[in-house]
């Protein structure tokens, strides 16, 4: 499984196909390994702030979606752009910079709280 941080706690639920998943069972690519979806992560900072994540690449972010560049719920950035560049992409980040990757790096997009 590509390399990315991890919340203090976090839980994965594939909604696609009903199942409760050990970080373990994912894929390489953070997908379910029954059905090949992205499963919704539940995960909780260390001051206990609750959000869902999905680990996404770049070209999967849209704009206006929500982005958290370290292990913790403080500092959320929403997405003004996603541009390819040089084989990896910049994304701007609302108050923020520049947020640069590579076409293969792994992202965590705030998709809503539980």
């Amino acid at each position: 499984m590509a390399h990315i941080y991890n919340f203090t706690q976090e839980f994965y639920e594939c909604f696609d196909c009903g199942k409760n998943l050990a970080q373990d069972e994912l894929t390489d690519d953070w997908k379910c390994p029954f059905c090949g979806e992205i499963p919704t992560t539940k995960a909780v900072d260390e001051n206990g702030t609750k959000h869902t994540i999905n680990r996404v690449k770049a070209n999967e972010l849209r704009k206006n979606d929500w982005l958290v560049l370290v292990p913790s719920f403080e500092d959320m950035y929403q997405v003004i752009d996603v541009r390819r560049n040089n084989g990896g992409f910049e994304i701007p980040l609302k108050g923020y910079r520049v947020y640069k990757c590579g076409a293969d790096d792994f992202l965590v997009q705030v998709t809503g709280v539980w």
